[in-house]
C-alpha cells in the first residue's frame, strides 16, 4: 500500500491498519516508513489498548466528549496524551437516526489545538438490493446464515443507493468552514474554520427569520477571513422588539451550496390568541360525558379515559377505529434507535417496551363556562406499576381543550433515570394529512441533532414526513416545537398551541407498535390512521450503536417529576 500511495500529494499520515490487534508486527512496519519517508507521522488505534499506547499520534475510537475535553485539557492521564495529538479514527457512529452531539465534539476539536478531528463510521450502508422479493434490502441474518451481525452493517451517512440521510446532513452542517456568533453589542463574529485557506471563496446569503417567518429580504456579501481568524460585522436589519428573532445565514462555494446555520438573536415565545365561544352544554352519562360547544363537542370515556370523539360540524377528529387508541394516552417507550442499543436492555428489565395505561380515576365535573376531565392512569407493565401520570382537559366554550399532564415514577432505577420519553398519542382519521409547524425543520431532527435543521414554520404532510431506514425505528420527529396543525383537504382540524415548554412530534399512517415489531422498512403499512405522539419530553439520539451514550443535558431523567401543557384548538 506504501508503495502504491508514496506518491499522492496527499498523503498526510499513514495507518498500520484497523483493529489488527497487538503491535509486533505493526512496530516493523512503523520503522520501515520512518526510514523511508520520515516526514509523515503514522498513527494506529489497536496499540492504545497496549503498554506502547501509541506511535507518533494517539488513535483512539468513540471515545467519550468528557474524555476528548480532558485530552484538550491535559488533563487525561498518560504521557502519551499530553506529548502528541490525538485523533479519533473512529467516532459519531452513523447508524440509524442521528449521530446525536456531533456538534459538542467540534466545540472540543475547535477549542484545543491537540485535538486533531476524527473520521465518521461509515460513509454508506451496506445492505443487499433485491429488484424482487420482500424486502428491497437485507441485512444480516436474512439470507439463512447463522453467524451475523444483523443491521450493523448499515450504518452509513449515505444509504445504499448513495441518498444522504439526515445524519449526511447533520455532517455537513457542522463542518461548515466559516462560523457565526451573535454578540451583546448586535454585532456578528464570524471564525474561518479552514487551516489553510483565506473564507474569500465563499459567498454568505443573509436572512432573517421573525416570529418563526423569514423575511424575504436577501443580502449577499463575502468576508476575506485569514484561517483560524474572526471579524466582527454589524448588520444594519432592524430588530422587531417583542418577537423572536434569528439570522440565516447560507453559505456557497460559485453555485455550490456548502452549509446553512441560524444565530439566535432574541428568543420568545409568543402565544396564539385562542377563540372566544358563548354557548356551552354538557351532559353525563353512565359510560361518557358529553360536552357541546360553539360548532362542535367533544365526548370523554368515562371508562378508558380517553377522547372518544371531538366533532366539529360533523366532521369526526379522533378515528373512531383506531389501530391502537383513540387518545390521548401517556406513552414513555419508543421504537428502538439504532442507538438505543446501549440502554434498551434496561429499559426491556424494567418493563417499559410492554407499557399498558390502565386508568384508575375517572372525574368529569361541568361549569357555566367550561368542563373539567380528570384522569389518573397508571402505567403497568408486566412487572407492575412503573409509575403513575395524572391527565387533565379543560374544554371552553369555543371547543378550546387545556391539556395538562404529569408524570412520577415509581422507580429509581437506572431504566428511570435515561427514560425514553414523556408524552401522549392519540390517533385522527387518515384523510387528515396536512402538517404546518412551528419548530425545527424541514427534516427530521432530536434535540442533540439539529444543526442541520433551522428554527421556522414548515408546511408537509404525514407521507412527506416519511424517512428511509432500512430497520424501521423512531424516526422523522420534529422537536422545538411551539405549535401544530393538522388538517385534512378542507382545511378542518386541530390546532395544538401554547405550549408551557417546546414540544416534540411524530405523525404517522401507523403506530410505534407496529414500527417496534418492524424488522426491515417493507414491514411497515398503513393503518387506515394517522398516529400523532405529542411529547413534552424526549431522549435524544447521542452514538449508542457503538460508541457512547446520550450526553446527560439530552436525556429524561423519569426519577423527576415530569409536567408539561398545551392547548388543542379547533381549526374549523
Amino acid at each position: 500500500m506504501y508503495y502504491r500511495d508514496r506518491s499522492h500529494p496527499c498523503i498526510t499520515m499513514w495507518s498500520l491498519g484497523n483493529e489488527a490487534g497487538g503491535y509486533a508486527c505493526q512496530d516493523v512496519c512503523y520503522d520501515y516508513l520512518h526510514e523511508t519517508c520520515p516526514e509523515i507521522p503514522v498513527h494506529y488505534e489497536g496499540v492504545i489498548h497496549t503498554k506502547r499506547k501509541a506511535y507518533d499520534v494517539v488513535s483512539d475510537m468513540y471515545p467519550t466528549h468528557a474524555q476528548v475535553e480532558r485530552v484538550g485539557k491535559g488533563t487525561q492521564m498518560g504521557k502519551c496524551y499530553k506529548t502528541k495529538p490525538y485523533f479519533l479514527c473512529e467516532y459519531v457512529h452513523a447508524m440509524g437516526v442521528g449521530p446525536g452531539a456531533m456538534e459538542e465534539y467540534w466545540d472540543s476539536f475547535y477549542k484545543y489545538d491537540n485535538l486533531m478531528g476524527g473520521c465518521i463510521w461509515e460513509w454508506a450502508d451496506h445492505a443487499v438490493y433485491h429488484a424482487d422479493g420482500p424486502y428491497e434490502y437485507t441485512y444480516g441474518g436474512d439470507h439463512g446464515e447463522k453467524k451475523h451481525d444483523g443491521n450493523f452493517c448499515v450504518d452509513g451517512l449515505v444509504h445504499p443507493d448513495r441518498t444522504p440521510s439526515s445524519g449526511a446532513l447533520e455532517m455537513q452542517a457542522v463542518y461548515r468552514p466559516v462560523r457565526a456568533k451573535y454578540n451583546r453589542d448586535g454585532s456578528f463574529t464570524f471564525t474561518n474554520t479552514n487551516r489553510f485557506r483565506s473564507s474569500g471563496y465563499i459567498t454568505i446569503v443573509r436572512s432573517m427569520t421573525v416570529d418563526g417567518i423569514e423575511g424575504e429580504e436577501r443580502e449577499r456579501f463575502s468576508l476575506d477571513i485569514a484561517p483560524c481568524k474572526s471579524e466582527k460585522v454589524t448588520f444594519k436589519a432592524k430588530i422587531p422588539a417583542g418577537c423572536d428573532c434569528r439570522m440565516n445565514f447560507e453559505y456557497f462555494d460559485g453555485d455550490a451550496f456548502i452549509a446553512r446555520e441560524q444565530v439566535i438573536i432574541k428568543k420568545e415565545h409568543k402565544k396564539v390568541a385562542l377563540p372566544t365561544g358563548s354557548k356551552l352544554e354538557c351532559k353525563e352519562g353512565r359510560n361518557s360525558a358529553k360536552v357541546s360547544f360553539d360548532g362542535g363537542s367533544v365526548k370523554f370515556d368515562l371508562k378508558t379515559g380517553e377522547i372518544a370523539s371531538y366533532k366539529l360540524g360533523e366532521k369526526e377528529l379522533i378515528n373512531q377505529s383506531p389501530a391502537a387508541h383513540k387518545g390521548f394516552i401517556p406513552n414513555i417507550f419508543r421504537a428502538m434507535l439504532d442507538n438505543d442499543r446501549v440502554i434498551i436492555a434496561k429499559w426491556e428489565k424494567a418493563g417499559y417496551d410492554d407499557i399498558k395505561a390502565i386508568p384508575h380515576s375517572v372525574n368529569f365535573s361541568s361549569a357555566k363556562h367550561s368542563a373539567k376531565f380528570t384522569v389518573d392512569f397508571n402505567l403497568r407493565s408486566k412487572k407492575g406499576v412503573v409509575a403513575k401520570v395524572n391527565l387533565k382537559y379543560t374544554v371552553d366554550a369555543a371547543g378550546c381543550i387545556k391539556v395538562e399532564t404529569v408524570f412520577n415514577s415509581k422507580s429509581q432505577q437506572r431504566a428511570a433515570a435515561a427514560l425514553p420519553r414523556f408524552g401522549l398519542v392519540f390517533e385522527m382519521p387518515m384523510s387528515f394529512e396536512n402538517i404546518e409547524y412551528l419548530g425545527y425543520g424541514p427534516s427530521e431532527n432530536m434535540i442533540d441533532f439539529r444543526e442541520h435543521t433551522t428554527f421556522g414554520t414548515y408546511k408537509t404532510t404525514v407521507n412527506d414526513m416519511d424517512e428511509f431506514y432500512i430497520k424501521p425505528q423512531d424516526y422523522g420527529v420534529r422537536t422545538g416545537v411551539r405549535k401544530l396543525s393538522i388538517t385534512d383537504a378542507d382545511g378542518v382540524g386541530l390546532m395544538i398551541c401554547n405550549p408551557d415548554r417546546d414540544l416534540s412530534f411524530t405523525a404517522r399512517h401507523f403506530t410505534q407498535a407496529l414500527m417496534q415489531r418492524s424488522m426491515h422498512r417493507d414491514d411497515l403499512h398503513s393503518e387506515n390512521t394517522t398516529a400523532i405522539d405529542i411529547d413534552g419530553f424526549l431522549r435524544g439520539t447521542g452514538t449508542g450503536s457503538c460508541g457512547p451514550d446520550v450526553l446527560p443535558q439530552y436525556t429524561v431523567d423519569g426519577r423527576k417529576e415530569l409536567a408539561y401543557s398545551f392547548v388543542i384548538v379547533p381549526i374549523k
